[in-house]
Order: C-alpha cells, then sequence, then structure tokens
C-alpha cells in the first residue's frame, strides 16, 4: 500500500483466481475510462443486417453478388 500512495496510484484487484486475489498498482480512473472505451468499441462492431430486394427481372449473377 505504501508504494501505491508514494507513487499515487491505487491498488486495484483485477481478478480472483483459484482463490487469490490479483491486483496491480494502477489510475483507478484511467483505468474505468479504459473498460467503458472497450465497452463502446465492441457495442459498436455489431452488424447490421443488410435489406435486399429481388425482383422478377434480377439476374443470376446478380443475386450471387448481392
Amino acid at each position: 500500500m505504501k508504494e501505491a500512495q508514494e507513487q499515487e496510484l491505487d491498488l486495484v484487484q483485477i481478478a480472483i483466481k483459484d482463490g487469490i486475489p490479483i491486483c496491480k498498482y494502477l489510475d483507478y480512473n484511467k483505468y474505468v475510462y479504459g473498460l467503458k472505451k472497450k465497452k463502446r468499441e465492441t457495442s459498436n462492431k455489431k452488424q447490421e443486417l443488410k435489406e435486399i430486394k429481388i425482383t422478377a427481372n434480377t439476374e443470376e449473377h446478380d443475386i450471387k453478388i448481392k
């Protein structure tokens, strides 16, 4: 804890693995910002469905391309 205070960082628990807490010295505000940024980026990557109109005059080659 003293090391974290000397470096003006926070001791943040990242995960628990096999009952052992995994901690790092981090700037907590930057850590939270990074998590939110990753979440935003993954939500933006969702694929949107494309609407295709096919009529009786649509050629076979055009259907393959669409």
